[in-house]
Order: structure tokens, then sequence, then C-alpha cells
């Protein structure tokens, strides 16, 4: 494949692409993942966004290695689409396999919904994803920028910036890259790390990444509640409307999660 067009390649090109280095942990496939707490977290999350009377929504997530509350957003909204960021090589892997497809997807010919593995090149380096048809019918094709489910193996804080940043793109580069990884309606950032600098720098650029909606963008952050400078869960619900002032919060509460760490979920509207 040629970098430039954003053709197919196959995994083992992919590997070739990033190396063998990104390898970052293993809690995606803890049993904690599978557990009753984070099944309720899911339902609760879930049910935040679906408030907002969407009928399709552009999604952007943290799906881990098995997609599990994307699934269940595509229960309740067949026609959405996704976007997934993974920056741990080892989770990516087993992430691209279980990308699920879109609900109008489930109906197409195999050939209209199986995974591709791309390399689009993106000014001195390279965008490395994955992607599996979406909203896609025997009949053809939805429009470009919601006809696949794509996972990304990219940081957050790379991702959220990537129209801030000087990587030598061109224009048609930074063009495609944001018809097809931006444009979101609502998030998710289900993060296991401290309100930290990664988690900070993706909250000051997330308005680059959402699609402008009346009433404004449901947008969900969760990461863990304390060793990050801050005293309390009011304390970091404030700090996070420091960083980003345009994120109005509706509602936070806190729960148990892996080990029994006390973790922050915090609901609001980016307008």
């Amino acid at each position: 494949m040629s970098a430039a067009t954003g053709e197919p390649v196959r995994f083992r090109e992919v590997l070739a692409q990033v190396g063998r280095s990104d390898f970052h942990g293993t809690y995606h496939d803890s049993e904690y993942g599978r557990s009753a707490a984070k099944e309720a977290e899911r339902e609760r999350v879930l049910e935040y966004i679906l408030s907002h009377g969407y009928e399709r929504i552009r999604f952007l997530s943290m799906p881990g290695a098995d997609w599990a509350f994307e699934h269940m957003l595509l229960d309740a909204l067949p026609a959405s689409q996704l976007v997934g960021l993974e920056r741990s090589f080892s989770v990516y892997a087993r992430a691209r396999r279980a990308m699920p497809c879109g609900g109008k997807a489930k109906g197409a010919p195999p050939n209209l919904r199986h995974l591709q593995d791309r390399v689009l090149q993106y000014g001195a380096g390279n965008v490395v994803y994955s992607r599996v048809r979406a909203n896609v019918s025997a009949s053809g094709l939805g429009p470009r920028s919601v006809r696949s489910n794509r996972l990304l193996l990219m940081a957050s804080d790379v991702y959220a910036s990537m129209m801030a940043t000087d990587y030598g793109a061109t224009m048609d580069q930074r063009k495609e890259f944001f018809e097809k990884f931006y444009r979101r309606d609502a998030a998710w950032l289900d993060f296991t790390s401290t309100l930290c600098p990664t988690v900070e720098e993706t909250l000051r650029h997330l308005p680059l990444c959402m699609h402008p909606n009346d009433g404004g963008n449901p947008v969900v952050v969760t990461l863990r509640n304390g060793r990050d400078g801050c005293r309390g869960a009011d304390a970091r619900v404030d700090r996070i409307t420091q960083i980003q002032p345009a994120f109005s919060v509706r509602d936070y509460w806190t729960y148990a999660g892996k080990n029994g760490s006390s973790m922050l979920t915090v609901c609001g509207v980016l307008a």
C-alpha cells in the first residue's frame, strides 16, 4: 500500500509501521471490565447519553478490548457511528478484531463489512487505524464520514490536538483526518489514569473534535479520584471546568473501580 492513499494494508504491515514496543499493560482484559460494578457504570453513562434525544450519534470513546459500552450504544441507536481511541498496541491488536459493525451494516453482504487495517500518511508520520463497515446496506453506501466504525492507534491527547499541532500535514491530509475521525456528537473519555497532563491536554483541545449541536455535545469523563494534587471529587470537577471552560457539568459521582480504587465520572455538555 502507498501510505498516502489510505488503501488497505495487512496487519503485519501495520506491525512494521508501529514496531513492537508500544505495550502499556493489560488492564482492559481484567475481570473488572466484566464485573457488575463496571456494567452498572456503563448503564448509567448510557442513560445520560440517551437523555439528549439522539436518533443516531457519531460517538467518540476509549473502548478497550471488547467494546462493551459501544455494543450497548448500538443496540439503543443502531444507526450510530463510532470512533475509538487506543494507545496500547497490545490492546489495539485485540480491540480491532472485536470492533462492532453498525446496526445498518448487519444485513449487508460480508464483503461490505469486513475488517480492514489502514495507514494514512499525515505529514512526517503515519496514522494507523482499523475499520469495519457501519452504516451500509445491501443497496449502497452511506456518507463517507459515517459509513465505517474506526479504531485509532493513538493516545487521546495526540488525537485531540491533531488540528492544533504542526506535523507538516498537507491541507488534504488534514481534511481527510478531520472527516474520518472528528465531527463527534458525543464522547465518553473513560480514562483509567488520574487527572494527569495527558487528560488535561485532551480536555483542552476536545472542542476541536466535536460537531456543534444545538444544546451542546454530551461528554462524559471518567478518571481516578485521587493522587493528582486535587483534594476530593469537588476539587477535581472544578479543575476540569478550569481546563475546559466550555464544559458545563450536569452530574458527577464516584464509584469503586479496579481493586477498590475510587473513580470519578463527570457528565456534562460541551458548548
